[in-house]
């Protein structure tokens, strides 16, 4: 529900992405795209400390989602994604 109201609010969408890609995989496709999406938006807009969080503690399965996810973006997003995964690892 929370995707349809407050869809682009980095504060809820941080605390939505900790919660919805620990059971991602049986997310019906829709919103599954959607977490993606969102993990993808969060890089995208410099908010890349949870997303990596996020990122690390995943499953190997989602973690090659989220990785793919990450392989879409420009180079800039993707070197503030690699510079934060180092800092937190």
């Amino acid at each position: 529900m929370s995707y349809e109201t407050s869809p682009y609010e980095a504060w809820i969408a941080t605390r939505r992405l900790t919660a919805a890609v620990p059971v991602m995989l049986s997310a019906p496709e829709p919103l599954r795209e959607r977490i993606l999406v969102e993990f993808q938006h969060l890089v995208q807009k410099r908010f890349v400390e949870m997303p990596v969080r996020v990122y690390l503690s995943a499953p190997p399965a989602v973690r090659s989602l989220l990785q793919a996810s990450v392989d879409q973006l420009g180079a800039k997003e993707k070197e503030a994604f690699a510079a934060a995964l180092k800092k937190v690892s």
